[in-house]
């Protein structure tokens, strides 16, 4: 998301609104042009290739723009300009925006699930429906059908599936991995997991998916037949919990902008120590009370030791979580938020506690392969450490 900008004015100013001729793009295809604060939309004029173009005839700015659509240049607006000496400036603004892999709260703030059966520690979210995360995203609209409402329409499945491709749209559902060419379980054993379909070949009769198999993301492939048969419930020897689901995904950029300031990172830094979710405000409903946050997980997790022992995604996502946090200070120091005494302070607290929490990491996924009795004395020790750390990191951003 963003905009760019030529302006033209006899003053040179760093603030846009004492510039008198503005014509801009929006990233969303709109053409603007604004005069010391007044703006004129003139509407996007087509998806293809888009030309601006400012032009001085005498005592008269005109501001054109040509598409191949078009095919002409068209004049947008036509003002007097009387500046002997005109001063040319280029624009570019790009917001802050959902772009950033750490910008939201939900990759600043922890939660650790004190009732899971399979998720323990994520990131705090927004709303989760029957334990899937496609009713929120920002940037995939979703669509759920029911096999059982394809089947009454008598619609085939193979059919519906090329349509939505050829529309550039993927399709989610779970599959037998039986019939999946290139996932381990293929002509060995039933087992059910969710695919996404992104591609077909007519000639062969075979689909192209993405499958989760063995912790792994790997490529496989499907008989148009197989899925008939699947569809169908012929031989099926394994159920899923969502084997009646039928998800359509279409990207859908964002086209809202997002602003950050140093607020929200004191803001943020304080709801970690207070172990209190991000995720209210207005924005998403808050959890259920099923959950601890922030600095509170570390005491929670030392007290379940097995279970991080168990899930090395715990340890890969507290790695994830010190990544983004320096990512974000590089960013505020960017944009001048702090200074850089106090960003070369923050970055030697974040080099120990990423260092740390990848010699967690490290052991963690040794002990798969060698294990060792005194493990869960060796990963309590770690998460101590890492706790103590992140107190004096936040506490630091708090006062900044």
């Amino acid at each position: 998301m963003g905009e760019y900008r030529f302006i033209v004015s006899d003053t040179i100013s760093y603030e846009t609104s004492m510039y008198e001729h503005q014509i801009g793009h929006f990233c969303t295809g709109d053409i603007f042009y604004k005069n010391r604060g007044q703006q004129d939309n003139h509407g996007c004029l087509g998806q293809g290739k888009c030309i601006i173009q400012m032009k001085k005839s005498g005592k008269e700015i005109l501001l054109s723009a040509y598409d191949e659509k078009r095919g002409v240049m068209e004049t947008l607006q036509r003002r007097e300009c009387y500046g002997k000496d005109l001063y040319l400036r280029v624009y570019v603004y790009l917001y802050d925006n959902c772009y950033y892999n750490w910008m939201f709260s939900n990759y600043f703030q922890l939660k650790a699930n004190t009732k899971a059966d399979d998720i323990f520690l994520e990131f705090d979210n927004a709303l989760k429906r029957d334990w899937k995360y496609f009713t929120t995203n920002y940037f995939i609209d979703y669509n759920v059908v029911s096999n059982s409402l394809l089947k009454k329409l008598s619609i085939n499945i193979c059919h519906y599936i090329r349509e939505n491709i050829n529309q550039e749209k993927y399709i989610e559902m779970d599959i037998d991995h039986y019939d999946v060419e290139g996932t381990d379980s293929y002509q060995k054993r039933h087992m059910k997991h969710t695919c996404l379909f992104f591609g077909y070949n007519g000639l062969k009769e075979s689909l192209y998916l993405l499958c989760v198999d063995g912790g792994l993301i790997k490529k496989g492939k499907i008989s148009y037949e197989c899925i008939l048969n699947q569809f169908r419930g012929d031989n099926c020897e394994t159920s899923s919990e969502n084997e009646n689901m039928i998800i359509t995904e279409t990207y859908m950029p964002e086209k809202a902008n997002y602003t950050m300031d140093k607020g929200d990172i004191v803001r943020f830094a304080k709801a970690f120590l207070n172990g209190t979710s991000l995720s209210g405000g207005g924005v998403v409903l808050p959890s259920d009370g099923n959950y601890v946050y922030g600095i509170q997980i570390y005491d929670y997790l030392r007290q379940n030791v097995d279970i991080v022992i168990d899930d090395i995604r715990i340890s890969h996502l507290l790695v994830e979580h010190k990544q983004c946090m320096m990512e974000r200070i590089e960013y505020m120091t960017l944009k001048e938020m702090i200074d850089e005494k106090d960003a070369a302070q923050l970055n030697v607290m974040l080099e120990d506690m990423l260092k740390t929490a990848k010699v967690l990491r490290n052991k963690i996924l040794r002990n798969k392969v060698l294990p060792n009795e005194l493990i869960g004395t060796s990963v309590a020790k770690y998460l101590l450490n890492i706790k103590e750390m992140e107190l004096k990191l936040m506490n630091f951003l708090c006062i900044i």
